[in-house]
């Protein structure tokens, strides 16, 4: 009887990997059929990037990529990025909220605010996001020494995009020299941001007379 109850399990273990080498016979650029738990995709040859930002958002694995035709090795390649999963918990927020008590504009109450993209160090051939920085003048921007890279240059920021949340500004060049100290990096941009951009810096007599203070900001951890 054991032996028959392992057998078993094998066939059914079979039947398991079998089923998650789903395969299609497509063209190149043909969408591909709807399928449970799989992102809506396109029959692709080059899908790299996109399969590795779905992979780190775990919406998708290359164990479970559909191939849509093998001979011309394509795949069924997701048409969009993953949806950030905080997305739609801040939308509910929003929509919760009383229709009296609107919700400020980030883009008019903290517009000096900028995110410093990096070169993704997993494809080499996408960008991520993943520190903040605060536009100090019109050509430097301000930021943690931690989001700096100052180690290795493919963990250095490389541009700067204004603003929040979409539509975003216009995205800098950081021509490659900073001041640096052991808490904050001051990085040079090739270009000037408008003076509306800057932020307010403010004195001790500001802080000894203010009630309330804000802090505003974010950075992540590669693989994070």
């Amino acid at each position: 009887m054991m032996w028959r109850f392992l057998v078993l399990l094998t066939a059914l273990g079979g039947i398991r990997i079998w089923a998650a080498k789903l395969e299609f016979s497509l063209n190149e650029g043909n969408a591909c059929p709807e399928m449970p738990n799989y992102p809506e995709s396109s029959c692709k040859r080059n899908c790299s990037a996109m399969i590795e930002s779905h992979g780190l958002r775990k919406t998708l694995t290359h164990g479970s990529v559909v191939h849509c035709n093998v001979a011309e090795e394509l795949v069924c390649c997701p048409n969009h990025p993953p949806q950030d999963p905080f997305s739609n918990k801040t939308q509910a927020l929003t929509h919760s909220a009383a229709d009296s008590d609107p919700q400020p504009d980030p883009q008019k109450t903290y517009p000096h605010m900028a995110s410093l993209r990096y070169l993704n160090p997993v494809t080499l051939d996408s960008y991520l996001y993943r520190c903040a920085a605060l536009v100090a003048k019109e050509n430097f921007v301000l930021t943690s020494a931690y989001c700096a890279g100052l180690e290795d240059v493919i963990q250095m920021p490389n541009r700067v995009r204004l603003g929040l949340v979409a539509p975003f500004k216009e995205e800098l060049v950081i021509n490659g020299s900073f001041n640096y100290n052991s808490d904050l990096v001051l990085f040079r941009l090739t270009r000037n941001y408008s003076s509306e951009a800057m932020a307010k810096i403010c004195g001790h007599q500001d802080l000894d007379s203010s009630r309330k203070l804000m802090a505003v900001g974010f950075a992540q951890r590669n693989g994070e």
